[in-house]
């Protein structure tokens, strides 16, 4: 046993190294590493290159989209203001239309039997006086009436509505109220209806909105006209307006009341057109 020792010790002491040869075999491994490390460079260098590449690419795309996006959000900003511009013109259009025709008002059912035994304006005059139980001679509540267009023919089944033209803003008022108390005014045995006298623009845009209203009044919800334009709806001490189809549908949903069917809104649904787009006959004078 002691001899195999012995054997064992002279092996290792044949293996062991010198401290040259250690450092020999230190210095091929750093080489080894080195190379190793070279190469791998070598190969990886194409992949981060790339990689590079697409993270300056990236960076570049979020730039642009960035400044898309931006641009984007000045012209949504720029187009609203247009829209609101041109909104606010329309309006403006409309309403000067209208200023020549705020003392006026439209009836409707009335035969025009009348002008054949009186002057219209004096007839008028003293009807509506009648209605509005005013006794005073002196009083003149309206400067001018008059039928719309031609003479009545036998093509045309009802007669032609009537324009009167009040002095006071007072009377028109009262005679509106008293055709809302009643639904019409009474003349013999005929109903006459009442309606302000709109400009055809003012008429195109309550025809856009006619499936709103339609539907406000279905709710029993108190709403006005507060300019021919806009109509101003109150429930629960809070005020809503509506301009156009988009702010009514918006006020609708506010309040939770069903949309008209898009078929029925396009059906109603006008382009406003201007006062002085000459009709496609101009002999004949187009009913308001």
């Amino acid at each position: 046993m002691a001899g195999t020792q012995k054997q064992e010790e002279t092996h290792m002491e044949q293996e062991a190294l010198t401290k040259t040869e250690f450092a020999q075999v230190l210095d091929k491994l750093d080489k080894l590493e080195g190379g190793l490390f070279s190469k791998m460079d070598c190969l990886l260098k194409p992949i981060t290159d790339k990689l590079d590449q697409m993270n300056l690419n990236l960076q570049n795309v979020a730039k642009v989209a960035e400044e898309a996006h931006a641009m984007a959000a000045t012209h949504a900003e720029e187009i609203k203001a247009l829209k609101a511009k041109d909104d606010h013109l329309q309006e403006q259009i409309v309403l000067l239309s209208n200023r020549s025709r705020f003392f006026n008002l439209k009836l409707r059912g009335m035969a025009e039997e009348v002008e054949k035994t009186a002057d219209l304006t004096l007839y008028m005059s003293n009807w509506l006086k009648t209605i509005l139980n005013i006794k005073n001679d002196s009083v003149q509540i309206i400067s001018q009436a008059y039928r719309l267009g031609k003479q009545k023919n036998t093509s045309r089944p009802f007669p032609r509505d009537i324009i009167v033209t009040l002095t006071d803003i007072t009377f028109k008022k009262q005679i509106l109220d008293i055709a809302k108390e009643h639904g019409h005014l009474n003349h013999g045995n005929e109903q006459i209806s009442v309606f302000p006298d709109l400009a055809p623009e003012a008429l195109a845009k309550r025809r856009e909105l006619k499936e709103i209203v339609a539907t406000l009044r279905e709710a029993n919800l108190r709403f006005r006209w507060i300019t021919p334009l806009k109509i101003q709806v109150s429930y629960k001490a809070q005020v809503y307006t509506i301009f156009n189809e988009e702010s009514g549908m918006e006020v609708l949903q506010l309040l939770k009341l069903p949309k008209p069917p898009r078929s029925e809104r396009q059906s109603v649904k006008r382009k406003i057109q201007l006062v002085n787009t000459p009709p496609k006959d101009p002999k004949k004078t187009p009913w308001s």
